[in-house]
């Protein structure tokens, strides 16, 4: 998909496919499929969700000088 994700989809919602994948109730593929994701950026998701824990966010991460 073209559009980014926290344009799509909500913190919980991606939060939720995020915990069920990791709790191997959802596969990788179908992971990717409801995120609209490859597989490269959906693991880039699952590093980050495992490293932020509950102050997970979609939002962009900037810094602005």
């Amino acid at each position: 998909m073209t559009d980014h994700i926290h344009k799509r989809l909500t913190d919980e919602q991606v939060r939720t496919i995020l915990d069920r994948y990791l709790k191997k109730e959802l596969s990788g593929e179908q992971g990717m499929n409801l995120l609209g994701l490859k597989r490269r950026g959906f693991l880039k998701w699952v590093r980050r969700y495992k490293e932020q824990g509950k102050d997970f966010s979609i939002l962009p991460n900037r810094t602005y000088i």
